[in-house]
């Protein structure tokens, strides 16, 4: 069985307008990456 759940992700960018970090938060699992 499949199992949808509520979840937010984050975006934070940079000065220039590029994606730095990503961010995703739901209460089975989170995890953030950081992008160089």
């Amino acid at each position: 069985m499949n199992t949808l759940e509520f979840y937010q992700q984050t975006y934070t960018y940079d000065i220039g307008n590029n994606l730095t970090a990503l961010s995703h938060q739901a209460n089975s699992n989170t995890w953030q990456q950081t992008l160089t």
